[in-house]
């Protein structure tokens, strides 16, 4: 069986998250989100995860997105946190049976990357079809954060840069823990991997 509760999350530098597994909700790895009304012309995912059943991503999550926020306040925003900022991170909408709003376990994260981010499976396979990446599957994601002005609209942010997706097996999978490879934190990637780094082919450079 494989075992996903072995896997924790992993922190590098801060803002820089491996997230232990979580649910895939939609995902553009190997082209760029182009439909929709809100296409983002980037390549991208937003993954799931429940606050109380992963309780260390949701910790090591919440610390990233202080740092890329207090990095914001010093370097962007003139010293203060604007009241109206936009983040990745986003609570699932809930209400009760009267219509009002209830505090919610359930948190998507959309990353996105203007590089096609590295993809591959839990034995560090090359994946080569958007079609292993389907809603529900479970990945594990590297993703940077980081905060962002936008001084011609006056918008505000702090945004998740996607590196690299993994596609891990079904908890009933029968997979040989000792054939997985769970990363050590030197094993991550640089913070800012070049074009060639991130859409490399030989798999040498792999944070995991």
């Amino acid at each position: 069986m494989f075992d996903l509760t072995s896997i924790q999350p992993i922190v590098k530098d801060g803002t820089t998250v491996i997230t232990s597994p979580v649910r895939l909700v939609n995902s553009s790895i190997f082209s760029r989100q182009t439909e929709g009304e809100f296409a983002s012309n980037k390549y991208e995912v937003t993954i799931a995860f429940d606050k109380e059943e992963s309780p260390e991503l949701y910790k090591v999550i919440m610390e990233a997105l202080h740092q890329a926020e207090e990095t914001g306040k010093t370097n962007l925003w003139g010293g203060e946190v604007p009241s109206s900022l936009h983040c990745c991170l986003r609570a699932k909408a809930e209400y009760d049976d009267k219509g009002n709003a209830i505090e919610s376990n359930t948190y998507y994260l959309t990353a996105r990357s203007d590089f096609e981010p590295k993809h591959f499976d839990a034995s560090r396979k090359r994946l080569t079809s958007e079609n292993e990446f389907f809603p529900g599957c479970y990945v594990r994601i590297q993703v940077e954060f980081y905060p962002w002005h936008r001084t011609n609209k006056e918008k505000s942010g702090i945004s998740a840069s996607l590196h690299v997706v993994q596609k891990l097996p079904y908890p009933s999978a029968n997979v040989d823990m000792d054939d997985f490879f769970i990363p050590e934190v030197e094993d991550l990637q640089p913070r800012t991997p070049s074009p060639e780094d991130r859409l490399g082919d030989d798999g040498a450079e792999l944070p995991f």
